[in-house]
């Protein structure tokens, strides 16, 4: 090839990527210009669900495009997890998470060659609520604060019994139990309606779990919560003490829901996405929503969302080790 071809094909190829992009550029510029597909990694009708298609309308009102949830439930999370994650990083594939900063902590500690890692494969949106766990127990069992639960326990070494929904619930009460030094079994069950009617009915004498879920219970008498695990005392049930105001600092096991997306986002797409959504948490609508489940609206930006997956995953990392789920080898 002659030298004036090579230098005509180089000008042609350089010529060409410009032109490519500029035009992902411009696009990410007027975005959105389609239907937004937002991922939801849990079945519908549950309170991620819920969350994810209100958020959904408002951003559809506010940037006139359609942003439709597909419910993509199954293997923790994983088969929506990975849809995202392998989907083009052009804004039009997105996913609302509840409780993810848990995936890669999970895989880590139970599979050998794990797949995703939030913080790795994927780019933060925006936070828009936290939530805390809850120490609960049966409205019948004689004790009306932390202290005497404490002391209640240690007078009946080993006699006692905690029921869990899900592995999440495991690790906070051993992280708990160490930390305070209490002996209660563990009791697990299938899912969250079966621990709480075993709750409700006294089976087990306490749990560790999601206060959102137990929140009626807890305002109705039939359930009394002594303390969460929140950095601080969640808007909604704001006469429970935190564990940390409580004295016992280590142990701040939250849950958080935020829109995240593949791993490359343009920055002109994060920003048209995170400006309205931090605007809708501020909205009395989605407050009263968040609230009556049990949750606080939050509305962060995306290095704030960066830096909550960061702070439950360093907990998490520490619970998993603590809780004793096999490390990956």
């Amino acid at each position: 090839m002659r030298l004036t071809n090579v230098f005509t094909s180089a000008a042609t190829a350089v010529a060409c990527m410009g032109l490519l992009a500029t035009s992902f550029l411009s696009s990410a510029a007027d975005y959105p210009t389609k239907p937004v597909k937002v991922i939801v990694s849990y079945p519908a009708g549950g309170i991620t669900d819920i969350y994810a298609r209100k958020f959904a309308e408002k951003l559809q009102d506010r940037l006139k495009q359609p942003f439709l949830i597909e419910n993509k439930p199954g293997a923790a999370g994983m088969i929506g997890s990975e849809q995202v994650a392998k989907s083009a990083p052009d804004g039009y594939t997105l996913t609302y998470v509840g409780t993810a900063t848990l995936l890669p902590v999970i895989l880590r500690q139970s599979v050998k060659d794990p797949t995703l890692d939030l913080l790795r494969d994927f780019d933060p949106i925006a936070l828009m609520n936290l939530g805390s766990f809850g120490l609960i127990v049966h409205s019948a069992v004689p004790v009306k604060n932390l202290r005497e639960f404490i002391d209640y326990n240690k007078a009946n070494p080993g006699k006692l019994f905690y029921g869990t929904s899900s592995g999440s619930g495991k690790m906070v009460m051993e992280v708990f139990k160490k930390a305070v030094g209490i002996d209660i079994q563990h009791v697990p069950y299938k899912g969250t309606a079966p621990l709480t009617t075993a709750l409700v009915a006294g089976e087990v004498t306490a749990v560790l779990e999601p206060t959102a879920t137990y929140k009626s219970f807890i305002e109705s008498g039939k359930l009394r919560a002594l303390a969460t695990t929140g950095e601080k005392r969640l808007s909604t049930l704001p006469e429970i003490p935190t564990l940390v105001e409580s004295g016992y600092p280590t142990i701040k096991g939250v849950y958080s829901g935020g829109f995240w997306g593949p791993k490359g986002l343009p920055p002109a797409v994060v920003a048209t996405l995170s400006k309205p959504l931090m605007e809708f948490a501020r909205m009395q609508d989605i407050i009263d929503l968040l609230k009556s489940s049990g949750v606080d609206a939050i509305g962060s930006t995306p290095e704030g969302l960066r830096q909550q997956a960061l702070t439950e995953n360093e907990f998490w990392t520490r619970a998993a080790q603590i809780a004793e789920i096999p490390a990956a080898q």
